[in-house]
């Protein structure tokens, strides 16, 4: 059975696409996340990878550059 829901697809992702500041703030609550809740942070971060996955958010296309996302997505079709 093949899904329907988006889950994070990261591939067009490189040093030059990547938005600094939300590449930042991404590993930052990973790093916070086993700072606070330790032995429990990969089960935090597997149900924020499931729920982002329900409600349709695309880490890949948040952490792109807006000039890379336009890029991308003229790519797509």
């Amino acid at each position: 059975m093949i899904s329907s829901i988006p889950y994070a697809n990261m591939k067009k992702l490189t040093k030059y696409t990547a938005d600094r500041t939300k590449c930042f703030a991404l590993f930052t609550l990973f790093a916070l996340s086993f700072v606070f809740l330790k032995s429990s942070a990969p089960l935090f971060l597997f149900a924020m990878y499931i729920v982002s996955g329900l409600i349709r958010f695309d880490w890949g296309q948040w952490i792109l550059k807006p000039e890379a996302r336009d890029e991308a997505f003229s790519h797509k079709s």
